[in-house]
């Protein structure tokens, strides 16, 4: 029995198969059920007490009153990496592949109110106009007084030129009065990258009066118009601009500044490795006051009442007090952006790999009890090769040594034992015995006793990919001479090579070998193969698939079906019970982000995002319906009784659905046509 809180008339409905939900899903039989862990975050704005966050594709609103204790209060889906944000007068501003503009009057419930279809990195926003930053095309500025239809009225572009200087690819820009500071970054042999100063006075026609070539890319910008502070691929610049023309450089100090923030006489740099305060007091000798770092590189910086929060990447929004007269130091933060590069899972937790840009990764444990609602519950400072389970016990590769622990409560892993195996690479546990493998060889462990693994045996096998154990024999996939080797495993003390048999095909590091009941799946650069191994002594080939050109894919293998990481967007999902045809029998894309891993059982898929998460998705094969939303049938209509008053408070009301799937609450006004507007969509999630 559900309970919820309602108005008025009331439908409730059941929906299965190719459900659009939210506008960037492209679905085939399947349901986004839970977007767990949203993205990586990119970009912050703060205003009153609220920030809000670009976390991957969703926008995040997080209640700041105590900033030791963030709370998400609202997580909106854009279906679009989002570049920056920007807060004003109770709108957000959002520069993405689109610029969104949404009323933020409730917090707690944003409301898209403009969309225009304008690319953007950076935004600023005054008086009524945005200040867009769009890369090749230039600044855009958007006259966003009707927030309904944002226009564009004006373009500085490679079409503005100063003394024979082009501007090109903007990355940054303040606005002071009626100017406009633009940081670009010359692409190519462009002779365009520097600091610009544009008279905006004329919003359709903004014309250079000032230019600065700091002589590499410019990142970011933040002026007082005395002065301007550059951050460049090759560290911070100030400029003095008493003169306008030409601008000249007081100082430099040698951090990389991605986003810069002036509060007084200090500057607040974001960097790859945390975030910086300077005195500026001086700028002619700009000095240290605090440093940060951050494990997570840090791409914008906001500061408040001053706390300084970042948006930190994978490690999502942190909320650090670096004022002078405070030891550094992080206080409080909001850690739920996925930056996901693999994932396995075992009884009912999920561990995920995150972390990206060559920093420390860590592994986060997520509990799976309930998909539609998971919680982590550790994060380690580790980042696996590969994981294999036996009992209470994970087997943890790392690029030194194999690392065993005890996993009866996933919450606090214990180590207890480990393997010397520096290189090791791949491992698989069958009928009690570890399979590891390095390059070259393949070790056997006996795990009789799981906390002190016996050494059994070890065998060469040149070029090793990947391998998959079925029933008593190991199938190794190998890059030397792309071929597939075969190993009776029955005795594993002593396995035995009885077949060789080559792949007339591409072969990279990244390349699987999965079995497939009494077949053998093999994903390779390009193509799908499918074997039959009924005769492991005799494999042979029934059907092979050009599954796309792409560097890295993964997939995950059920007795009759193939989860595929398409290289790109998502995944695609095959019947193998019909090898010679393969179907497809579903697919999965969310917007332009990188799927990077997936797992899947009987009921849900967990697919991970390199750069959007992990995404929860509901599947049921067993009848694959797809309906439209033309033919969707209300399983219930309920009208919602005078007391309490709907519109004084709130109603009260339980419903009951036939079976597990996905609900779709809507509310409607009933003095207005059934097929008339739509108030409220209440509830799009999956429920039992």
């Amino acid at each position: 029995m559900k309970t919820l809180l309602l108005t008025t008339l009331i439908f409730v409905q059941m929906l299965m198969g190719d459900t659009a939900i939210l506008a960037m899903q492209s679905p085939e039989n399947v349901v986004l059920a839970n977007h767990a862990l949203l993205g990586p975050a990119k970009a912050v704005a703060v205003e009153g007490r609220f920030a809000y966050l670009a976390a991957g594709g969703t926008f995040v609103v997080i209640d700041i009153q105590n900033p030791e204790q963030p709370i998400q209060v609202a997580a909106t889906e854009i279906g679009d990496r989002i570049n920056d944000i920007f807060v004003a007068n109770s709108y957000a501003y959002l520069a993405a592949s689109k610029f969104h503009i949404f009323d933020l009057t409730d917090p707690y419930h944003p409301q898209e109110r403009g969309v225009l279809e304008i690319d953007g990195s950076r935004v600023v926003v005054k008086d009524n106009y945005a200040y867009l930053c769009s890369g090749a095309l230039g600044l855009r500025i958007i006259d966003s007084a009707d927030k309904s239809v944002p226009m564009e009225v004006g373009v500085f572009d490679r079409n503005s030129v100063l003394d024979g200087v082009h501007a090109d690819n903007a990355v940054d820009v303040r606005v002071l009065g009626e100017l406009a500071y633009v940081g670009f970054t010359g692409v190519g042999d462009s002779n365009g990258q520097g600091f610009w100063i544009v008279n905006i006075a004329d919003k359709a026609r903004p014309q250079p009066v000032g230019f600065y070539d700091p002589e590499v890319g410019v990142l970011s910008v933040e002026t007082d118009s005395k002065l301007a502070y550059l951050g460049t691929t090759n560290g911070l610049q100030i400029i003095d601009l008493a003169d306008e023309t030409p601008p000249r450089l007081l100082s430099t100090f040698p951090d990389e500044a991605r986003d810069l923030k002036k509060e007084g006489d200090v500057l607040h740099l974001a960097s790859r490795f945390g975030i910086l305060a300077l005195d500026i007091s001086n700028p002619a000798n700009p000095q240290i006051l605090k440093k940060y770092f951050s494990e997570a590189a840090c791409w914008r910086v906001q500061v408040l009442n001053g706390i300084t929060y970042a948006a930190a990447d994978y490690q999502g929004l942190q909320i650090v007090d670096i004022s002078p007269v405070s030891a550094s130091k992080i206080i409080g933060g909001l850690s739920h952006s996925g930056a996901i590069s693999r994932i396995w899972a075992y009884g009912n937790h999920v561990y995920l790999v995150e972390g990206r840009f060559g920093r420390p990764a860590v592994l986060r444990i997520m509990s799976i009890a309930d998909p539609v609602q998971m919680n982590t519950v550790a994060h380690l400072p580790i980042e696996p090769v590969a994981i294999a389970f036996w009992q209470h016990f994970a087997y943890v590769l790392t690029l030194e040594n194999v690392q065993i622990w005890d996993i009866s409560f996933p919450e606090v892993p214990q180590t207890v034992g480990q393997l010397n195996m520096p290189g090791a690479r791949h491992i698989e546990i069958h009928n009690g015995n570890a399979y590891v493998t390095t390059t070259d060889e393949i070790h056997v462990f006996d795990l009789s006793d799981p906390v002190r693994p016996a050494g059994l045996a070890s065998t060469l096998a040149r070029g090793i990919v990947d391998i998959e154990i079925y029933q008593n024999y190991l199938f190794a996939l190998l890059q030397n001479n792309p071929r597939i080797e075969v190993f009776e495993v029955s005795i594993p003390s002593s396995p035995s090579k009885i077949s060789i048999t080559e792949l007339n095909d591409v072969v990279n590091s990244y390349s699987q070998v999965h079995a497939a009941g009494s077949g053998l799946c093999i994903i390779s650069w390009c193509n799908l193969h499918l074997f039959d191994v009924t005769k492991p002594e005799e494999p042979f080939e029934r059907a092979d698939r050009n599954v796309g050109c792409y560097l890295k894919k993964n997939a995950f293998v059920t007795s009759e079906k193939l989860f595929l990481t398409n290289g790109e967007t998502g995944i695609e999902i095959f019947d193998l019970s019909r090898m010679e045809s393969l179907p497809k029998l579903g697919g999965y894309i969310f917007g332009n982000y990188l799927a990077s891993d997936v797992y899947a059982d009987q009921k849900w898929i967990y697919l991970a995002y390199a750069d959007a998460g992990l995404h929860v998705l509901w599947h049921d094969f067993s009848t694959l319906v797809r309906l439209s939303h033309d033919k969707e049938t209300p399983v219930a209509i309920i009208r919602v009784g005078s007391y309490p008053n709907p519109f004084n408070g709130s109603t009260r009301i339980e419903y009951q659905i036939m079976d597990f799937g996905l609900v779709d609450v809507r509310i409607f006004d009933d003095k207005i046509p059934i097929a008339g507007l739509l108030p409220a969509v209440l509830i799009v999630s999956v429920c039992s």
